[in-house]
């Protein structure tokens, strides 16, 4: 959520401000109707999300976790028969 405050308020308000973005706030600083800075909240890196790579996906359990299952030969063929059945559900 970007809250928005003029140059002015900070000096009366910057223990507020610093508060509001500790919630996961960013905060725009204007002077009159310009942008001037933005607070963004502080990630420390382990909760900084990694982003992933295709090589990444390829070694990681996800591809190949279902290859010993003799009840699926075909995966895209099982994954479109699962959308399928899926769809066509009665809501209770």
């Amino acid at each position: 959520m970007l809250q928005e405050i003029q140059i002015g308020d900070m000096d009366n308000n910057f223990r507020r401000i610093v508060g509001v973005s500790a919630l996961k706030h960013e905060i725009l600083i204007k002077s009159g109707n310009e942008p001037i800075a933005k607070i963004i909240p502080f990630r420390p890196k382990e909760t900084q999300k990694k982003k992933s790579t295709a090589a990444d996906l390829l070694n990681s359990e996800i591809v190949g976790m279902w290859r010993e299952r003799e009840d699926i030969n075909d995966s895209i063929e099982f994954a479109r028969a699962l959308r399928e059945k899926s769809q066509t559900r009665e809501v209770i």
